[in-house]
């Protein structure tokens, strides 16, 4: 699955990483890979947005782009990417950064889960684990990979395929 897909959840970070931590903090979030630095997500006062940084890195920022119901994700010296909502009969989103192709983010009818599609590219479902409060990802042909909250944290906890 492409990281633009997964921005819809902290900025791609928790459904890229091989194995997170996150933990709700007073201002914010923190997400934490073992052996890597922490990556900390904040409000941004008085724009309605998030500040999302790791240590030694450029912020990424997420504002909301009012009037749309949509948001921009943006770090200095980047293009902007775009998530806007798709309107009409089926909904979801469109995800997409000038000159490249949009991925759409659209609700899978009778799972109550998503479906994410780049044109050209396969599928990737995200379902939920009914109970758990978890959910299943995963592209045709490949082992499903588990996101599960993390109990006492307030936050999740991503485990790639054969690692339950």
């Amino acid at each position: 699955m492409r990281c633009v897909a997964a921005r819809l959840v902290w900025g791609g970070i928790l459904l890229c990483a091989a194995s997170v931590g996150v933990a709700q903090t007073s201002g914010g979030y923190t997400i934490q890979t073992p052996g890597q630095l922490p990556t900390y997500v904040r409000p941004t006062y008085g724009t309605g947005g998030y500040t999302i940084q790791t240590p030694g890195q450029l912020p990424t920022y997420v504002r909301p782009i009012y009037g749309t119901g949509g948001y921009t994700i943006q770090t200095p010296g980047e293009l902007p990417t775009y998530v806007r909502p798709t309107y009409g009969s089926r909904g979801g989103y469109t995800i997409q950064t000038p000159g490249e192709l949009p991925t759409y983010v659209r609700p899978t009818y009778g799972t109550g889960g998503y479906t994410i599609q780049t044109p050209g590219e396969l599928p990737t479902y995200v379902r939920p684990i009914y109970g758990t409060g978890g959910y299943t990802i995963q592209t045709p042909g490949q082992l499903p990979t588990y996101v599960r909250p993390t109990y006492g944290t307030g936050g999740y906890t991503y485990r790639p395929p054969g690692n339950r």
